[in-house]
């Protein structure tokens, strides 16, 4: 037969192949699993015999893969091992469909038998045993020879290790009382084999104290209903460390010593042969309050980064105040609240928002300021001393005794009060409630102060806000009488100068409705719309200047009434320049009858130069002044005065102007407004 032998163990391999060669076979080896599976797929051997620990790819393994695989799986296989000699590993070769089963040192006899037995089983032919066995015989003395020797070898190192062993255990005792853990080792019947100094200077117990493991657990354990917890953790661990023999299981418990106090331990058990327990236990109760503050310290940075969020989207102080209870009961704490300290006969603390379990609890609080019984609590005390008050322990604190009923009934522990200052003086209070005592340290009432004083920006800056806004409300109320006024006095000077001349009287009127509906019509804002409109009211204030009779003069004006007529925007600009207004009204009066090619007057100013303003009421002007009577003339009609500007579009006026203006008229349907005085004559 063609024999595949893997084993990582050079002699156990050589002495198998030695066996097998004797005795007709061929051999191929393996160092590993995974070597003896790629060799298997390769050669298809009609044997593997396979040792069980190995690197890479152990025996049992090598087997599962063989005999899950189609083509490999009718190779018989052959285990052969010195470690895994109980039934359970014999089962469970059988179970992964191995031929036999050997234990090393194999007799070849014993080796020689299983292979003929699976030969025929297979009706394979192999080598007769009998012939097989007289040719080891040329092979027994040498073989027996070396394997002397060998186990001469192996006896004297035996001896030595013994000795060793016995040094390893003094060594252990020794490393076990000065080890810097608590140090437990039980029997199978968990009776106590050895508890280690550290474990009597830790928790105080002897021995004699607790003989068992069980008689230690209500002593570590009082709180029966915690110690029952741990019991079932305890028996899980042991379970975990048996079931991987040997490997270690872990738990943590709060321990109570023989004088009272507490430690957390964690416990490692490793469960050996022979229900033999090793317990190591390490002192973390620092790590765990370290854990805890950290927790804690965490559950503070999270209220006050909800705090600062409240801040910057609080739009009123009502907000601001919700917000910030919200903060801290969103974070963790169980209840957080503010109250105002009212400056009246009872001074009491008046609440002003509230947020998280037991709103009851502050509508039922009844807290003053004064120096009062119901004034000692940490609200009460805060607002009236301006420092931070803590209660470690709401049920230990006999200031806090109107209030015990009520915080157990709602799960309060411990609180902080944080008085709210403004210019120095306190006005209210920020009381924050946690479900277990002693929950504020050092660290966490200063980022809580922090919040407090974030609070008190908050609060200062809205009302501080609130009262510009005021002001400002103020001054627009004042802006706006005072631009009425204003409106109302160039109206009035409008009004004067018709009487003037009343003969075209409503004119300035007529060009100021034109000149809003061509500024609308051309899309401008309402804002620059109205100073339009004003600038048009007065656009011929100038006037003021020119003689009454000039101005109702039937016939035509010569060269000296003209020029005087001509000069009436620079007077109407020199009138208005110094009236502080939001748009260039003065510039609008002195530019209204500048021309695009620079042919008006005063200036002779052309294109750009001149501003659209007055470019709108240069338009409006020329088509109110054709289409109504004067004078010295009737009215020409709408249609002689659009004809007018369209012929003088881009030379004399604005095209864009222009075409609003034909737009309104032609379009939409505009029509001057009626002139009072003309239709009365």
């Amino acid at each position: 037969m063609k024999v595949l032998i893997a084993d990582d163990n050079a002699d156990s391999r050589i002495y198998i192949e030695r066996i097998l060669t004797h005795s007709g076979h061929t051999t191929e080896s393996a160092c590993n699993g995974r070597e003896a599976l790629k060799k298997a797929e390769l050669d298809m051997p009609d044997l593997i015999i396979s040792d069980i620990m190995m690197p890479e790819m152990d025996g049992f393994e090598l087997c599962r893969q063989i005999k899950t695989d189609e083509k490999l799986s009718r190779i018989p296989f052959i285990f052969l091992t010195a470690t895994y000699v109980d039934q359970k590993a014999q089962d469970l070769a059988k179970a992964l469909g191995a031929s036999d089963f050997l234990t090393k040192p194999v007799e070849p006899t014993d080796l020689l038998h299983a292979i003929q037995q699976i030969a025929e089983q297979n009706n394979d032919s192999a080598p007769d045993l009998n012939q097989s066995l007289a040719n080891l015989s040329k092979l027994d003395r040498m073989t027996i020879e070396v394997l002397s020797g060998k186990l001469d070898k192996k006896v004297r190192e035996l001896e030595a290790q013994h000795v060793a062993l016995q040094k390893s255990e003094e060594r252990f005792r020794v490393i076990a009382e000065e080890a810097p853990a608590a140090l437990i080792i039980t029997d199978a019947n968990q009776n106590a084999l050895l508890y280690n100094r550290r474990f009597t200077d830790w928790f105080g117990y002897t021995v004699e104290d607790v003989p068992t493991i069980r008689k230690w657990w209500p002593l570590a354990y009082p709180d029966e209903q915690y110690r029952s917890i741990i019991q079932r953790q305890w028996d899980a661990a042991a379970t975990t460390a048996k079931q991987h023999h040997a490997e270690t299981a872990q738990m943590e418990s709060l321990v109570t010593c023989k004088d009272g106090s507490q430690k957390w331990i964690e416990w490692r058990l490793c469960s050996l042969e022979g229900g033999i327990d090793i317990i190591i236990g390490t002192d973390i109760t620092e790590r765990k309050y370290a854990e805890t503050e950290l927790l804690r310290l965490n559950r503070t940075l999270h209220a006050l980064g909800e705090g600062n969020r409240a801040l910057v989207h609080a739009a009123d102080e009502k907000t601001l105040l919700e917000g910030m209870c919200h903060a801290a009961t969103k974070a963790g704490y169980v209840l957080a609240w503010i109250g105002y300290g009212i400056h009246d006969e009872a001074s009491n603390v008046i609440p002003q928002a509230v947020s998280g379990q037991g709103k009851d609890y502050v509508k039922d609080l009844n807290i003053t300021w004064a120096d009062k019984p119901r004034g000692q609590g940490p609200t009460g005390r805060a607002i009236r001393t301006g420092q931070t008050q803590i209660c470690p322990n709401i049920q230990d604190d006999p200031r806090m005794a109107p209030w015990h009923e009520a915080a157990t009934k709602y799960g309060f522990a411990s609180s902080i009060a944080l008085p709210l200052k403004q210019n120095d003086s306190v006005f209210g209070v920020l009381s924050i409630y946690a479900a277990e005592p002693n929950a504020f340290s050092d660290k966490q009432v200063e980022l809580l102060e922090e919040m407090a004083s974030d609070l008190e920006f908050g609060i200062s800056s809205l009302r501080t806000r609130q009262e510009r806004d005021q002001a400002v409300l103020e001054r627009q109320s004042y802006a706006e009488q005072l631009r009425d006024s204003l409106e109302g006095a160039l109206q009035a000077i409008s009004s004067t100068l018709e009487m003037r001349d009343p003969y075209t009287a409503g004119h300035q009127r007529r060009v100021a409705e034109l000149s809003v509906a061509i500024a609308r019509e051309m899309g401008l804002g309402e804002v620059q719309v109205h100073g339009i409109h004003l600038a048009a009211i007065v656009h011929d204030i100038g006037k003021i200047s020119v003689p009454a009779e000039i101005l109702s003069k039937p016939g035509h004006l010569n060269e000296i009434e003209y020029s005087l007529i001509k000069m009436h925007p620079k007077v109407g600009h020199d009138i208005m320049k110094n009236i502080n207004f939001p748009w260039p009204i003065a510039l609008a009066v002195l530019q209204h009858h500048e021309r695009l090619d620079g042919s008006g007057y005063p200036q002779g100013i052309k294109g750009d130069d001149i501003i659209l303003e007055a470019r709108i009421l240069s338009v409006a002007d020329v088509v109110e002044a054709i289409a109504s009577h004067r004078p010295y003339r009737p009215g020409f009609g709408i249609e002689s005065a659009l004809a007018e500007i369209e012929k003088k579009r881009a030379v004399h006026f604005d095209p864009a102007v222009v075409d609003a203006c034909i737009t309104l008229f032609r379009k939409r349907g505009y029509v001057l407004p009626t002139n009072d005085v003309q239709s009365a004559h």
